[in-house]
């Protein structure tokens, strides 16, 4: 993999990323598919200088600003991808998952639901490399541009376990935090059950607390291998 290191956009690039994300808000925000969408189809939405960045973007290096995770690679979204079913509306668009990954999560959700009497939701499950990237660049944003604490946050494509379907990343939520109510979830009866059980089903903690990958801990992130 050809990469590049950035410490810093520059600030018409920083301009650059305001107008990609006003172009992304408008036309995509609401697609209900849009975790799956294409770099070709992200492209097409996109001005050629504001192409060339998100080129850039893509070929960054981020382990210089203290990620230390695995390169997975920028893979082409898989053909078994399932819908999942949700027993609340969870809003912003559909969630996918490898069929693998999706008979673990509805096994794992049903014990879950047997013992606690609620269900798991899932926040978000399978992303295509073009989602991943402008969920990187709206972080960025709100970081005032700070790319070292932005890697920390939100991996960059090709880093993310949710685009890498062989290990593919299951992000969790509660009912309370979907209705509006602000819930940490390393202190729900979630996290706790997680802890315990997930391993029966495939589930791993990816980013427990103090981990070595330069990434925030992390409670609602669990990887499913499917090997």
């Amino acid at each position: 993999m050809k990469s590049i290191v950035i410490q810093k956009l520059t600030r018409k690039e920083e301009q650059l990323v305001r107008e990609i994300l006003e172009t992304w808000n408008r036309k995509k925000a609401n697609a209900p598919r849009k975790r799956l969408i294409s770099t070709k189809t992200l492209f097409s939405l996109l001005k050629k200088d504001e192409q060339a960045l998100v080129e850039k973007i893509l070929t960054i290096n981020p382990t210089p600003l203290g990620w230390k995770g695995e390169w997975h690679g920028i893979l082409d979204a898989p053909h078994n991808l399932v819908r999942v079913e949700t027993h609340v509306d969870v809003g912003g668009g559909c969630h996918y998952l490898p069929k693998k990954a999706h008979h673990a999560f509805l096994a794992m959700n049903k014990a879950f639901h047997d013992e606690l009497r609620t269900w798991l939701y899932l926040e978000s499950g399978y992303r295509s490399s073009a989602y991943q990237i402008m969920l990187f660049l709206e972080q960025l944003e709100k970081n005032a541009f700070n790319m070292k604490k932005t890697a920390r946050r939100v991996a960059l494509p090709g880093w993310s376990e949710h685009g890498a379907p062989h290990i593919q990343a299951l992000d969790f939520t509660t009912k309370r935090a979907l209705e509006g109510k602000k819930e940490d979830f390393a202190k729900t009866p979630h996290y706790a059950w997680l802890l315990e059980n997930a391993r029966d089903f495939g589930l791993h903690l990816s980013y427990p607390k103090n981990n070595k990958l330069g990434v925030m801990f992390e409670p609602w992130h669990w990887r499913y291998a499917s090997e």
